[in-house]
């Protein structure tokens, strides 16, 4: 099964410019291909896995694991937890039954599975993954030409380039548990979630992939 992503969305960082990948027939897909990505991807298709890990080290605390989950609605379907953290860091797919471990997140940033990391902070405060970086600006995380933001209460709202909110793409999206020393697991919970996402997934033949940032804290 493969998903078409255009190249320019790939192996790049992402600082809020156009980008075809969130364009298109795309933007009305439902929560069940959401809930299908995420069924596939938790049986064991990795979609942002990356370079492997070293032994792992102290973590210094800079991304404290709050547990939390994040939750797609659409209208008149009830709410699906697609993904979720818990108190340890162990990241878990919402339609795998709840149990099995994919990854796990530390203090430092890093969610690693089996394969490697997957998700990284960046000592500028960006988030690093295997196809793109996340630009994070203030409180907003730029994400093609939207800018992503997450409440007090742990709604998410997108808004484009000039400030206007933006139809919601796959259904409204939700974290729960979400309090303000979450920030940063919450950004790395969405940031795997939309990169499961049908327009931000790569999972053709010869993907192009990013080198770990050199300061790593996660290798």
């Amino acid at each position: 099964m493969r998903a078409s992503t255009p190249s320019a969305a790939r192996g790049q960082v992402d600082r809020g410019e156009p980008c075809q990948a969130t364009a298109g027939p795309a933007r009305r897909t439902t929560a069940g291909a959401v809930v299908l990505y995420v069924a596939l991807w938790a049986a064991g298709l990795s979609f942002v896995s990356g370079c492997t890990r070293s032994a792992e080290r102290v973590a210094p605390g800079r991304c404290p694991v709050v547990p939390l989950g994040l939750v797609v609605e659409t209208p008149g379907s009830q709410p699906v937890e697609i993904l979720s953290i818990d108190a340890r860091g162990v990241l878990h797919g919402g339609l795998a039954g709840g149990q099995r471990e994919l990854a796990r997140l530390d203090g430092r940033g890093c969610l690693t599975g089996n394969d490697g990391v997957w998700v990284e902070l960046t000592s500028g405060g960006d988030l690093w993954t295997l196809r793109r970086v996340f630009a994070v600006d203030g409180e907003a995380l730029l994400v093609g030409g939207k800018r992503v933001r997450i409440a007090p209460d742990g709604t998410i709202s997108f808004t484009g380039p000039d400030g206007a909110p933006l139809d919601d793409q796959y259904g409204s999206f939700r974290l729960t548990g979400y309090r303000p020393e979450a920030a940063c697991a919450g950004r790395i919970l969405l940031v795997t979630g939309l990169s499961m996402m049908p327009s931000m997934a790569v999972v053709d033949g010869n993907p192009r992939t990013l080198p770990p940032p050199e300061d790593s804290l996660c290798r």
